[in-house]
């Protein structure tokens, strides 16, 4: 479709633009300089010291040691693709290095991505910095030394956020490639990115549904066959995950903590079928002073600091009953106990003392002694208050300047309750080491935020007034290009 109005920058045409003009050529010199920056600083922080090895590394290790294409290793105790690097590197020191260049490789793309998002130029090149400058804070990089699947899982969420960038801007089969990769890298490497990846096939299907109601019918085919290979992949990676029973320990933990120690709950379960409830009970009564039990443990002896922890020793045979019960039906009972309490939902994650165990209270605790932070970057990862005040500064900046009728602005804002579904699942997933376990949702909603902010005050697309400028058919620019860059059939369809 041609109109006569004046066009908009996207991605797709950024790069081009900045080769033909001197200044973006700067620019774009720049951002070359500000990724081999960032590159040397994330592998420096890597190879500071030596890395360290976690007991959860122990168990990735062992999973390795299978064969590559055995059902162990696939659908082994633990996620596959940390193993599958571990057995490629083999090392500590390997999987270290190689864990940091493929961070240091997603993050340089999500900043080149925004780069060219917003047009290129120096203003570009700022954002792509700051961009840089969040993948370098100590809660994004203090991951790079140490051999768990946190940085693989957090390189995978920048990718996506590229991806999806660039795949709402015009869809294509090699960027919606690059998607289904990122996602796939993500429920790969933790079993949590499985809940979040589903999710993003559900919204592509309501997306499929909406172009199809629009009778845009290619882009309906398009989006839909997305959605179904996303959903696909989802299902396969769940599968496997349940035959080797990874979530059994996880759901253990959660209800050590969550449900055994308060006999109401205890009750509500074994309405649902769960035996010895009895038991539990009385293991609760006896563990809520500092005594001790031959058949359960407390940890720790509960304080107005720590929860109370019911922990049944469950290789004991007295316990198998109850064993057996967790294994099989444990986790349904569990999820059918969230869906049906929206209430407990929402309150539980607020409570005092924090309903976990073993789970330090800051993200600091995993900062590797003698690593030392890059100074200057826990900037770019404030605290929520203050993500709270530049999501208000970004929506009424974005509408005051008229930058907000953009699909990919709609497609961030969206992450941002992703991110916090994402954070659910982290926390009533297990537990145990909640704040570790929620720092994809967390990412996610900084991240998210921190790019509607770039783009609100940055963003050149359309300029104050320039939205009430219609073309000859009523359309006003910011719609036209809406209609021409995203919605348009687009001749090109790989």
């Amino acid at each position: 479709m041609e109109t006569g109005v004046k066009k908009t920058t996207t991605p797709a045409t950024a790069s081009s633009a900045a080769s033909t003009a001197s200044t973006p050529d700067f620019a774009f010199y720049g951002l070359l300089v500000a990724l081999m920056v960032a590159t040397g600083l994330r592998l420096f922080y890597t190879f500071e010291q030596k890395d360290f090895i976690w007991y959860d590394t122990t168990q990735y290790i062992a999973v390795s040691q299978h064969a590559l294409l055995s059902r162990a290793f696939w659908s082994g105790s633990q996620p596959p693709l940390v193993p599958l690097m571990w057995k490629v590197t083999e090392s500590a020191t390997g999987f270290a290095g190689l864990q940091s260049i493929l961070a240091a490789i997603a993050w340089g793309f999500l900043a080149w991505t925004v780069w060219s998002w917003l047009g290129g130029g120096f203003r570009a090149t700022a954002a792509a910095c700051v961009v840089l400058g969040f993948s370098l804070t100590p809660f994004v990089l203090q991951w790079d030394a140490s051999d768990l699947s946190e940085t693989i899982s957090l390189a995978a969420i920048a990718v996506i956020f590229g991806t999806g960038l660039w795949l709402i801007e015009r869809f294509t089969w090699g960027r919606a490639a690059g998607l289904i990769g990122a996602c796939l890298v993500f429920e790969l490497a933790r079993d949590e990115g499985i809940e979040v990846v589903g999710s993003i096939g559900v919204v592509a299907v309501v997306v499929a549904v909406a172009f199809a109601v629009a009778k845009r019918r290619s882009l309906a085919l398009r989006y839909g066959l997305l959605a179904a290979i996303v959903l696909a992949t989802t299902g396969l990676v769940a599968l496997a995950a349940q035959q080797a029973h990874r979530n059994v320990l996880n759901v253990e933990n959660s209800l050590f903590v969550r449900v055994f120690p308060y006999p109401n709950m205890v009750a509500d379960f074994a309405s649902h079928g769960m035996p010895q409830s009895k038991q539990i009970d009385a293991v609760a009564k006896v563990l809520a002073v500092p005594q001790a039990s031959p058949y359960a443990y407390a940890s720790p002896v509960p304080s107005p600091s720590t929860a109370l922890v019911v922990g049944p020793v469950l290789s004991e045979p007295y316990w198998a009953p109850l064993r057996h019960w967790i294994a099989a039906h444990g986790e349904s009972t569990y999820l059918e106990f969230l869906a049906t309490h929206p209430s407990y939902v929402l309150r539980a994650p607020l409570h005092h003392p924090s309903l976990a165990f073993n789970s330090p209270s800051t993200l600091d605790y995993y900062h590797i002694a003698g690593h030392s932070s890059i100074p200057g970057m826990s900037i770019f990862f404030p605290r929520r208050i203050f993500v709270l005040a530049m999501a208000l500064i970004a929506a009424a900046t974005m509408l005051i300047r008229r930058v907000w009728r953009r699909w990919e602005v709609a497609y961030l804002m969206a992450m941002i309750p992703l991110g916090m579904f994402a954070m659910a699942v982290g926390w009533f997933g297990d537990g145990q080491e909640i704040a570790r376990h929620m720092i994809e949702g967390n990412v996610m909603i900084r991240l998210a935020v921190l790019l509607l902010l770039l783009w609100s005050a940055l963003s050149k697309a359309v300029l104050v007034g320039e939205a009430d400028v219609a073309d000859g058919d009523g359309e006003s620019v910011s719609e036209v290009a809406d209609h021409q860059a995203l919605i348009g059939e687009s001749s090109t369809s790989g």
